[in-house]
């Protein structure tokens, strides 16, 4: 009966395109409608994933905060008045501001946050780390689950936090497989060997170390690398392309909503991030029987890399080791065939969320 559905709100900053919040949004979408009752509050009215979002998922997002601490009496009100049973959100400063509206709600309201990202990021990603290290560790024991999709954020967080191990729980992130195999072309490219890369145009993901490193490769054959994207760093990587001579051979393909097919077309994906937690793209890379090459400091990168068969993840401690890794790199041969390990299909990772959430 609707009356005895576990209701769940589920929250973001903002429906702009990221792999943390899509991994929420694909978890709202699965949940069992004859078990749970989720109910969706953003920060801002319009996004590029907004229409991901189930129809029959109510959502809230009648406002455009600038920030997200400006939205605290917003977000408690929310939360009062649609009386949930548990509030789910994910990325920290939305953790955190959850938090602290929490110590003016009902207790019986559980609280559960997802870590996208190892906490080691604030050493360079960050302008106040001692600031975000406090409010960890502050904050995130107030958290009756902690979810993360890699180990290694959970080992970094068990000594950030002093959090009991009981109140973290793994869970892996969901990849949609109908959705991203439905959209594979028919062939690949051509002799050229083709390498990608996706995700937003930010220091963090490395772009700028690798283009720099790309510029006194000396490659066996003829290649071409499309940066699939957008983001502040824009005219920054442009720039450097153009210094380092590589206009035709390195292209800013702007942002798109399904990379897919040019991920099932490349003959490598490459991920050169400073930090990561469990790189979505890495995951829809295999999905698509694309492998991968990824600097060590990838997050959880290692933890995939474990998952699969030997070659298909190449995890590389420096940046001439990913080079190296590049120039060994064959055209493909098993087109469009499905690499991703078990633990990461959607239907496995909605059953280990739904026992989380019981």
């Amino acid at each position: 009966m609707k009356a005895n559905k576990h209701k769940i709100i589920f929250v973001l900053p903002s429906f702009s395109a990221g792999g943390a919040e899509r991994v929420l949004i694909s978890l709202m979408n699965g949940l069992n409608r004859e078990k749970f009752s989720p109910e969706f509050i953003c920060l801002k009215k319009g996004g590029s994933l907004r229409s991901l979002i189930a129809p029959d998922t109510p959502v809230h997002a009648p406002f455009n905060f600038p920030k997200v601490m400006f939205s605290l009496s917003y977000l408690w009100w929310m939360i009062w008045r649609l009386q949930p049973d548990t509030v789910i959100s994910t990325m920290a400063h939305m953790n955190f501001a959850l938090l602290i509206v929490r110590f003016f709600l009902p207790r019986r309201i559980k609280f559960i946050v997802r870590e996208a990202i190892t906490p080691s990021y604030m050493r360079g990603m960050t302008r106040y780390p001692a600031l975000i290290e406090w409010l960890y560790r502050v904050l995130y024991p107030s958290a009756d689950i902690v979810i993360c999709p890699a180990q290694l954020i959970i080992d970094e967080f068990k000594t950030l936090t002093g959090l009991k191990p009981k109140r973290f729980q793994l869970l892996y992130n969901p990849v949609q497989l109908d959705r991203i195999r439905a959209h594979l072309p028919a062939s690949a490219h051509n002799h050229i060997r083709h390498f990608i890369c996706a995700g937003r145009l930010h220091p963090q993901k490395g772009y700028a170390r690798l283009i720099s490193a790309l510029a006194d490769a000396a490659f066996a054959f003829e290649w071409r690398l499309d940066i699939w994207g957008d983001g502040d760093e824009h005219d920054a990587l442009q720039k450097l392309i153009q210094e380092k001579g590589l206009n035709h051979r390195v292209f800013l393909r702007g942002f798109t909503n399904q990379p897919w097919p040019e991920m099932a077309q490349a003959d490598a994906f490459l991920l050169p991030s400073l930090y990561e937690g469990l790189p979505n793209v890495a995951l829809e890379s295999l999905a698509v029987g694309t492998t991968v090459i990824a600097m060590e400091s990838a997050g959880g990168i290692a933890e995939i890399a474990s998952a699969v068969s030997p070659g298909h993840v190449v995890v590389c401690p420096h940046m001439n080791d990913f080079v190296y890794a590049m120039a060994q790199t064959v055209k493909k041969k098993n087109y469009g065939e499905n690499l991703l390990p078990r633990r990461f299909h959607p239907d496995h990772v909605l059953s280990e969320f739904e026992k989380i959430l019981n």
